[in-house]
């Protein structure tokens, strides 16, 4: 082989090293967008969770803020809920 020949090839293969280099690089970061997803779901999981317990928590504070009689109880005209309470009325 001529010194030409081997010059070309020496770079040829410095080239290749540079070119596994970044792909090395490339594969890590394919690892790191992988763990970031997989820890974006599960914080979504999460906050869906926290979600449907804070829509349960405002419907109990509603209801409690803003109870309604129940449909089969009547209550006495002029009865006071102090009355209905300890049952007189």
């Amino acid at each position: 082989m001529s010194e030409k020949q081997l010059e070309l090839i020496q770079e040829l293969e410095e080239k290749m090293l540079v070119v596994l280099s970044k792909l090395e690089e490339l594969e890590a970061l394919r690892k790191q967008v992988r763990d970031l997803e997989a820890k974006l779901q599960e914080q979504k999981q999460e906050d869906e969770k926290r979600v449907h317990k804070l829509k349960e928590l405002v419907s109990l504070v509603e209801t409690v803020a803003n109870p309604e009689p129940a449909a089969n109880v009547s209550i006495p005209a002029g009865a006071s809920p102090v009355m209905l309470v300890q049952g007189s009325g």
